[in-house]
């Protein structure tokens, strides 16, 4: 048998103790990470990207400043930016929709 780290026995714990005995048969197919995702309900999504080094150096400083999760700077950011996309979409077409009405 492979060799496997704490961790994944932790989760395999976890999941039968959720799933009962049969949970590989529950999720064919699916990973020790995704099906103890799924216990857990962390939906969330990985989000991977290549960026310039200067961009990255710029990042780490605003995660460090801001003394928070790379992905909760990310999560603030995309949320930031979209309020912004939605009020210019939301502009543009009532722009739009006026030149018709």
């Amino acid at each position: 048998m492979a060799q496997v780290s704490y961790a994944t026995r932790r989760k395999i714990r976890i999941i039968e103790k959720e799933l009962g005995a049969d949970w590989k048969n529950l999720h064919v197919g699916k990973s020790i990470d995704a099906i103890y995702n799924i216990v857990m309900g962390d939906h969330r999504k990985n989000l991977f990207c290549k960026v310039d080094p200067e961009t990255k150096v710029k990042l780490d400083e605003m995660v460090e400043y801001n003394d928070m999760q790379m992905s909760s700077l990310v999560e603030r950011l995309v949320r930031e930016e979209y309020d912004r996309y939605t009020q210019d979409r939301d502009a543009s077409v009532a722009r739009i929709a006026s030149q018709f009405s």
